[in-house]
């Protein structure tokens, strides 16, 4: 769906009286009055201050971004031993591991969502994120979709960590507003200087943000060792 948007967010408000008439426009508005009031729902908001339209802008062509703040999203909600683990693939896609384990696994292909604790997907699927989400979801929305469809991420990812949600927030505002970062390139894999890569951030300077402190990655050649098992 496609909203319009006036200065003072009276858009719906200010429409002439044959807007509203069936007769002239073929809509029936009654039998489509959730969504009508789902959009004054928004406009509401809007109007509150609840919600920043320039961020919904923003981020709904940033998909790698929204994600990013839907893990921030996790974390407000208590799910602080979830981990994130995006990279570039070989063919330069934006890839990403959400997984609750230590060492991210490798589910087969049949096995069941709610069983599984690794996440393993890209942004060049063509499926959004795979977890029935939509493209104008709110990050709230985004989360929690996920939640419901890897119920076992959820049950183990559950519980306090300050330490790393401390370090992702900093990560968060230091690369914004539409830095988007990685762990590995596929071919390279651990990026060369230490630090995580970092990419349209604007500055010419290059970022020098480090791993997490938990993220156990160096085993003598330069490669996740649990990466080791999928190269």
């Amino acid at each position: 769906m496609t909203f319009f948007f006036t200065e003072n967010h009276r858009a719906v408000d200010d429409l002439p009286k044959w807007v509203w008439d069936k007769e002239h426009t073929g809509v029936d508005f009654q039998k489509n009055k959730e969504i009508v009031e789902d959009a004054k729902r928004y406009l509401e908001e809007m109007s509150a201050g609840k919600t920043d339209i320039r961020e919904i802008i923003k981020m709904s062509r940033n998909p790698a971004r929204r994600l990013m703040f839907m893990i921030r999203e996790l974390h407000n909600l208590g799910y602080q031993r979830i981990r994130f683990y995006p990279h570039i693939g070989g063919a330069g896609y934006w890839r990403y591991i959400i997984t609750s384990s230590t060492i991210p696994s490798n589910p087969a292909d049949e096995t069941d969502p709610a069983d599984v604790d690794t996440v393993w997907n890209s942004l060049g699927s063509g499926e959004h994120y795979g977890w029935s989400d939509k493209e104008d979801d709110s990050i709230a929305e985004l989360a929690a979709k996920f939640l419901s469809k890897y119920q076992k991420i959820a049950v183990e990812s559950k519980g306090e960590d300050k330490r790393y949600v401390e370090w992702y927030r900093d990560v968060l505002e230091r690369t914004g507003p539409d830095g988007i970062i990685y762990f590995w390139w596929d071919g390279s894999y651990e990026i060369p200087d230490g630090y995580l890569g970092v990419l349209n951030t604007g500055n010419s300077k290059k970022l020098k943000i480090s791993y997490p402190y938990d993220y156990h990655h160096l085993t003598g050649e330069d490669t996740p060792c649990w990466l080791k098992e999928r190269i």
